[in-house]
């Protein structure tokens, strides 16, 4: 089966809309003086993609995005914290969530339109996929793509306005944006680990991983690898060459990585362009995330402009 979402052909075609959809994110806050990036920008950039992609009715969308941001709670976090109630509430809301998806692909089997479900019905219409593989596909999109790119612009403006020159250098150059994207994914990643089982024995450095171990691979770690980058620890967004494995590799390769690029590069260069004196808010101070090793990021990220 074809999978639509991630031709590189189709997420450039976006782009316009998807820089629409940012300005519209981004005009309440050119009106305040002071406000958190995390709630009135990164929260909502990447569902307004999504609803837009997925053509979600506006009757859907408050209910989905409340849903989106509840199952998405306890990913990752240390089992010693998490309760009860917190499971049971992210999973009716991926539940609930979930259902959305498999109603509008529905719809869209019997009305199909210009929309990503619509190539997904297709597929389900042809007999290329069944309904609940689609419904997991479209769910995992949202609820991944969701969470990771609300972190990784959190940790891009950060280490922006945390190394000022840089942030000076992104505003006299805006072309450095593509460079300016990767640097970010190499030095501050929003996925530090990633967590497999080991299918055979593993020979490495010191031992062995056995078959069945389950292993935690440090996606951050690797990516300041000094055999790798030339001073690592530095945040340089003019690098000749940046390497790096935010988006894993091969056949776990992320299905968003270019899409996750695109809205990357459109809110930077937004942002620079439109708040070219943004700097962090005197208070409260920046919230990091400290309950989970999956998802490095931030509760809040207040500035001020």
């Amino acid at each position: 089966m074809a999978n639509p979402l991630m031709v590189r052909e189709r997420v450039e075609s976006w782009q316009p809309e998807i820089e629409r959809i940012f300005q519209e994110v981004l005009e309440p806050c050119l009106k305040k003086r002071e406000f958190d990036l995390v709630h009135d920008i990164c929260e909502r950039f990447p569902t307004g993609v999504i609803f837009h992609l997925f053509d979600v009715p506006e009757s859907d969308r408050e209910i989905y995005r409340q849903c989106v941001a509840r199952s998405t709670r306890m990913f990752g976090y240390n089992l010693n914290e998490v309760s009860k109630k917190l499971v049971d509430d992210s999973t009716e809301a991926a539940v609930r969530s979930r259902g959305i998806i498999r109603i509008l692909l529905k719809k869209r089997q019997a009305h199909p339109g210009e929309d990503l479900l619509s190539e997904m019905a297709a597929s389900i219409e042809s007999g290329e996929a069944e309904l609940e593989e689609m419904t997991r596909m479209a769910s995992l999109l949202v609820s991944a793509g969701h969470i990771t790119t609300v972190d990784l612009l959190a940790n891009g403006i950060y280490q922006l306005l945390s190394h000022p020159d840089q942030w000076e250098l992104l505003k006299e150059k805006p072309e450095l944006v593509g460079p300016c994207v990767e640097e970010i994914l190499r030095f501050d990643s929003s996925v530090p680990f990633m967590f497999r089982r080991a299918l055979n024995d593993i020979p490495v450095p010191g031992g062995v991983i056995r078959k069945g171990d389950f292993i935690a691979i440090g996606l951050a770690a690797a990516n300041h690898d000094p055999t790798v980058t030339e001073d690592p620890d530095v945040f340089d967004i003019t690098r000749p060459k940046i390497r790096h494995i935010s988006f894993g590799q091969g056949p776990h390769v992320c299905l968003g990585a270019n899409l996750a690029r695109l809205e990357m590069k459109i809110a930077l260069s937004a942002l620079v362009k439109a708040m070219p004196d943004l700097r962090f808010a005197e208070d409260p101070v920046p919230f990091m995330k400290t309950e989970t090793l999956v998802f490095k990021g931030f509760h809040a990220l207040p500035l001020m402009h």
